[in-house]
Parts: structure tokens; sequence; C-alpha cells
């Protein structure tokens, strides 16, 4: 008996050090009630966050309220994905501008004729799961903003394009030729975390690069996961780096951190 309660102490302080299904209850060969409801809900809240469409507003709404040191203009563009169903189903459509994002875009590369380029490229998409743009995408650029101000890196402007994929990042940049792209977007929910906010760094993006090309930081989703003054750290430092050293991808690593998150990220 003593084992028993020794063990389930055990457990009982690892579970409030990790959000991963450890030491669950079992009623003989089956898991307890209490289990198999929890994961449900999980399961529920993943569906939920790949499902629930992504109201762009709150997001140009809490940009525009913050009390930035420079007013960064923000635009909205759109894919060739009508529905989140042929989101999931057609993931060629979500690294396609549309035809009026097209149009968009040429405008302004036209509006721009003989200025300079702007260093770096920001856009958001919610991707696989809008909770975590909603969540966490507001909260980390308005810390990364002042930082990149700080550093000496241009951005013009954020542009938000509901259901896209990391690629779209390198079809905008033909008609804006950024040095840098940066994109944030939801994660691929899994069933303790819902909410994962990634971030994706290609070095002169253009159409035809490939995961080898982008570094990614991943599971920025404060209180669980790398909190966003960590990840602005990581992502300023890797900025600087891909700049100076004008690579990004694989070859391009930030030895100086030792929890490093650089490595190419998956594409999706």
């Amino acid at each position: 008996m003593k084992g028993k309660v020794k063990a389930a102490s055990i457990w009982s302080h690892l579970k409030t050090l990790t959000q991963a299904r450890i030491g669950l209850h079992r009623a003989g060969h089956a898991m307890g009630t209490h289990e198999i409801l929890d994961f449900q809900w999980a399961h529920a809240q993943a569906r939920d966050a790949i499902h629930t469409p992504w109201n762009t507003e709150e997001l140009l709404q809490e940009l525009s309220c913050s009390e930035l040191e420079t007013r960064i203009q923000t635009q909205t563009l759109t894919t060739q994905v009508s529905t989140r169903s042929e989101y999931l189903t057609r993931p060629d459509l979500g690294r396609l501008l549309s035809l009026e994002a097209t149009d968009q875009l040429k405008k302004i590369s036209k509006d721009r004729s003989g200025l300079l380029t702007s260093d770096l490229l920001i856009l958001v998409s919610n991707g696989l799961s809008s909770e975590a743009v909603h969540q966490h995408a507001g909260k980390f650029l308005k810390t990364l903003l002042p930082e990149l101000k700080r550093g000496g890196n241009h951005c013009q402007e954020i542009f938000l394009i509901p259901n896209a994929r990391v690629a779209i990042g390198d079809q905008v940049s033909e008609f804006l030729r950024p040095r840098l792209s940066l994109i944030l977007i939801g994660e691929r929910p899994g069933l303790s975390s819902s909410d994962g906010l990634s971030l994706y760094l290609t070095y002169e993006p253009r159409v035809g690069k490939t995961n080898v090309d982008r570094n990614c930081i991943s599971n920025i989703r404060e209180p669980h996961g790398l909190s966003y003054s960590q990840a602005v750290k990581k992502t300023v430092s890797l900025i600087k780096e891909a700049m100076h050293r004008k690579l990004s991808g694989v070859l391009l690593k930030d030895d100086r951190v030792q929890d490093n998150v650089f490595g190419p990220g998956i594409q999706i």
C-alpha cells in the first residue's frame, strides 16, 4: 500500500510539470471515466481550432490599439481557398494568392516603384489553428515590433492572409521583394495543445524555395510553451544572422542559444 501511495504522489508531482497525458488512472484493463472524458474534450478542442474561421478584424483592432512607437499598416489578402474544408483537402490552393490579392499586390508594387524595398515582410495566417492566432499573434507582434525597430530592421506593413500555407510568403515576396519574410501561422493542433503558434523565416523568399531554405520557431504559446519574450529574442537573433550571412534554413544556426529551435521546420 505504501508503494502505491508513493507512486501516486510521484505521478501527481510530474503531472504539474507537463501537459502530456502521464500517470493515467485505470480501472482494470480500461481507462478511467475521467481520462476518457478528458481525451474527448481535448479532441473536440483540436477540431474546433482547425475548423473555426479566423476573424481578422480582431487582430487588426488589437494592433491598431497598441501603443507602438511606429504605426505599421495592416492589409488583408486572400488565397485561392474558399472554405476551411477546401483548405484541408487542397494544400496547394493555400499556397496560391487569389486574383484579387494578386491585383492588390501589383498596385502596391507599382505605387512603391523607385522606393527602397522593405528589409522584412511580415505575414500572419491562421493555418491549422485559428485559436493560436487569436490567442498569441497580437501579443507576440506587440513584443516583436519594438525590438525590430531598435535593431534597425525596416518593416512597412503586416499582411493578414486567412487559409494560407507557409509558402504563401514566397509568392507575396515576388511582388514586394523583401530581403527576409516572416510568417506567423497556427500549428497543427495536438491533444494537449490546440493553440500552438509557429514562425517561419526565409531569406530572399521567392517562388521555388523549399523547406531547407526556412527556419522555424515553434510552440509559441504562453504560459505552457515558448514565452513571447523568449521567442522574440530568438527571432531577432536569427534575423540578424540571416541578414549578415545572407542565408536561412539548414545552413543557419544560432549556436549561442543552448535551447536551439532554429532547425528548418516542416512546411504546412
